[in-house]
């Protein structure tokens, strides 16, 4: 079974972002994608909300 990333990465789907991933407390807020141009490799993410 292949792995096909034009069906994966479509906008609207779902994602968990993870920020500051090299401290030693990383911490993941979710989003969408928004874009996807696979000709340039490239994935534009919604910006996540921000909760305290």
């Amino acid at each position: 079974m292949d792995f096909d990333i034009s069906k994966g990465m479509l906008p609207s789907v779902g994602v968990d972002m993870v920020f500051n991933i090299n401290s030693m407390v990383p911490y993941c807020r979710p989003s969408i994608i928004y874009d996807v141009d696979l000709a340039n490799k490239t994935i534009i993410i919604a910006q996540p909300t921000y909760r305290s």
